[in-house]
């Protein structure tokens, strides 16, 4: 997956909206290769769109903790994420966004795009990256 067809920068921030794909792993790459162009490119604020994600795929507790930290270790302090998702796919009690604020990565998900854009730009103007993000 070339990443660059799958990025849109906007006012504020950038959107990555990931393809349909089949694989965790394919998902994981696709998210930490936004996060790495982000940084790259100085854009402090990635929304995410995993929408188009195979209901099929369930990341178990393990992958959320892996994903996380993947992630985490991606932004390396400087990129906050916004992560839309399925309800299907929000783990209970968020525990991978958790986990990604206990690696220093500011993130948090929703299963409406509105909201997670309205949180991500929010937190562009309370906080720097790598800070524990608001509920």
């Amino acid at each position: 997956m070339h990443i660059a067809h799958h990025l849109e920068a906007a006012e504020g921030f950038c959107r990555f909206r990931s393809p349909e794909v089949t694989s965790l792993v394919e998902v994981v790459a696709a998210m930490t290769h936004a996060i790495a162009f982000c940084r790259c490119k100085n854009i402090p604020n990635l929304l995410v769109d995993l929408t188009a994600l195979s209901p099929s795929i369930s990341p178990t507790v393990l992958d959320r903790f892996l994903i996380a930290e993947e992630c985490a270790r991606e932004a390396r302090g400087s990129v906050i994420v916004a992560v839309v998702a399925r309800p299907e796919h929000i783990g209970a009690g968020k525990f991978g966004i958790k986990v990604a604020a206990d690696f220093g990565l500011t993130a948090n998900i929703f299963d409406a795009e509105s909201d997670a854009l309205d949180w991500l730009l929010a937190q562009g103007k309370t906080q720097t990256a790598g800070t524990p993000p608001s509920q």
